[in-house]
């Protein structure tokens, strides 16, 4: 038989694999929600670029680690899966083996059974009676004796069975099990009917006692009750585990197809994620290199100008110097005035480019502010609807699961119905092969019985024919005797 509790155990063992998969694939889009989290944090400048990296390299690495193990169980799944399979040959060629030894075993008993009226014997420790002698032509048969009278019965109806199982062609235990063991009971009837009509003949012929009854039989329908049942029991279990095998099948090859369309779309949202930041950081360094450049001119200006202030400053204190040393006061101090007066000029143009610088500064400084908020703004944008396709995504999938869940029971459940239904048909047609062929059984039983009483009163009628036979002429010969006697006194 097979071992249900190991076969029991590796399908718990395949389905807590499953269950692994899923919940490991749960974790994979958890890891991967958590990551993308982490990108946008970074880009929103909640994190530095070097943290960014070095959490996107232990989310990666964990991500190869759950890999392999996803990779490991699905090898191990897959291991038995196999080992299932081959126990469910071994055990199917193990029941094959036993089911045809039943069947060699049943068809020798059968073909060693004889016919039931052969087997109708005098039990005891009688020996068997000597075969009637030969007559030579002119002498007389000698009388039968009771033994001798049912020794020439029983060869008469040997010889009618064996005609009739040779023109037939086939044995009563041929057929279902029902039929035979019916025609088990009905055919020790028959004996018991046959026995009872021979203590009546042989009543009349000495009115002693009759033979006892033959032993019963019944080994036969009881081997062919096991047989059948352990070849019944047989089907039902292999049925049952080549559903089991299909169902893990199944179950695996739909994780296998998740399992990659989840890796599909989760290597398509890290491309477009990837891009997304490309696109960003390229946007921020035009825009940080445009301020910078900026910022540079302005710087060059402000030099240029803290130049021409210098120069200024030393040519007023030259102008100076010569006016302390020139006599020419008057000259000098209307010198100094007009230079006194360039220098302010220059002043005021250093101070109008200073507001102007501080300015354009500022504008700069807006601009970058706004570059940078637009950017925000557009990158948080983006984030919302990422994470809107990513809800749409993991709701399709949920949905897309759902249905195919829906539909695997559905399709379990009409293939059990089919099954139930073929099961029924075939337990209809065998009620019906089985009552057809007990039938046709019972009818061959009756008329095999009917011939056997026929022959039986035949056989009977010509022994007391010949016992009358014998009686008269004994009586002939002991008057011819008496006869003689007379005549000789």
């Amino acid at each position: 038989m097979f071992n249900k509790e190991r076969l029991r155990a590796l399908a718990e063992q395949a389905k807590a694999t499953g269950s692994r998969l899923a919940t490991s694939a749960q974790a994979g889009l958890v890891q991967a929600q958590q990551q993308l989290a982490a990108v946008q944090q970074a880009r929103s400048g909640g994190l530095s670029a070097e943290e960014a990296a070095h959490l996107l390299s232990g989310q990666n690495a964990a991500l190869r680690e759950r890999l392999h193990g996803l990779i490991q169980d699905k090898g191990a799944l897959q291991a038995r899966v196999d080992l299932l399979e081959a126990i469910q040959k071994q055990r199917s060629e193990e029941h094959e083996q036993q089911v045809n030894a039943l069947r060699s075993a049943l068809e020798q008993a059968v073909q060693a059974d004889d016919p039931p009226l052969a087997r109708l014997r005098v039990n005891g420790s009688r020996a068997a009676p000597s075969p009637a002698p030969l007559l030579v032509p002119g002498d007389q048969a000698p009388p039968l004796t009771p033994e001798g009278e049912f020794v020439s019965a029983r060869s008469t109806a040997d010889h009618g069975w064996s005609a009739r199982g040779s023109d037939a062609g086939a044995t009563p235990l041929s057929g279902d099990p029902g039929a035979v063991q019916l025609l088990a009971l009905e055919l020790e009837a028959a004996q018991a009917r046959i026995e009872a009509l021979q203590r009546e003949a042989r009543a009349r012929a000495e009115g002693r006692g009759s033979p006892r009854k033959s032993p019963e039989r019944g080994a036969a329908p009881a081997e062919l009750e096991q047989a059948a049942a352990a070849l019944a029991t047989v089907e039902a279990e292999r049925d049952g585990l080549r559903e089991a095998c299909a169902a893990l099948e199944a179950q695996a090859q739909a994780e296998r197809l998740q399992r990659e369309e989840n890796e599909g779309r989760q290597k398509e949202e890290n491309e477009r994620r990837q891009k997304e930041e490309a696109e960003g950081r390229q946007e921020e360094e035009l825009a940080l290199k445009g301020a910078g450049a900026e910022t540079e001119k302005l710087m060059a200006a402000k030099e240029v100008l803290e130049v021409k202030v210098s120069t200024l400053r030393a040519r007023v204190a030259e102008l100076e110097n010569e006016a302390e040393a020139a006599a020419g006061a008057a000259a000098l101090s209307d010198r100094v005035a007009e230079l006194e007066a360039d220098l302010e000029r220059e002043t005021q143009e250093l101070t109008s480019v200073r507001a102007e610088m501080s300015e354009q500064q500022r504008q700069t400084e807006e601009r970058h502010v706004e570059s940078l908020a637009s950017v925000r703004a557009e990158m948080s944008e983006q984030q919302r609807q990422t994470e809107e396709r990513h809800a749409e995504s993991l709701a399709s999938v949920r949905a897309e699961m759902s249905e195919q869940q829906r539909q695997m029971e559905e399709q379990h459940a009409e293939s059990l119905a089919s099954v139930r239904a073929e099961m029924s048909e075939q337990q209809r047609q065998m009620e019906e092969q089985h009552a057809e062929t007990l039938t046709s059984t019972r009818a061959e039983f009756l008329e095999q019985q009917k011939q056997a009483e026929k022959r039986h009163a035949e056989s009977l009628a010509l022994a007391e024919n010949d016992f009358r036979r014998q009686a008269e002429a004994l009586a002939l010969a002991q008057a011819e005797l008496e006869a003689r006697a007379a005549a000789l006194d």
